[in-house]
């Protein structure tokens, strides 16, 4: 069972998880997060070398769908630089 909720005291929390349809299609995985530190505006996803910025909406939750297994998932938080 996936995690479903994102209270935590950490910046950020993002979960994942493979799931598989009635017809028996596997479908990619979905991942979905939600930033706890204000001063992160995106989160960037790195899926076999290639890089992908997610939108952090006002709410702090983002998401994606990636086709790749999500330890093999590189998660890095995109700060607010001072000035911004």
């Amino acid at each position: 069972m996936p995690y479903s909720g994102f209270d935590s005291e950490s910046s950020y929390m993002v979960s994942g998880f493979n799931f598989e349809t009635k017809t028996g299609v596997k479908v990619s995985v979905f991942l979905a997060g939600k930033a706890n530190d204000r001063s992160i505006q995106k989160m960037k996803l790195i899926v076999k070398g290639k890089e992908r910025e997610l939108q952090i909406f006002k709410s702090g939750l983002f998401f994606a769908i990636v086709e790749e297994p999500f330890s093999s998932i590189e998660k890095i938080p995109i700060r607010a630089t001072k000035g911004n």
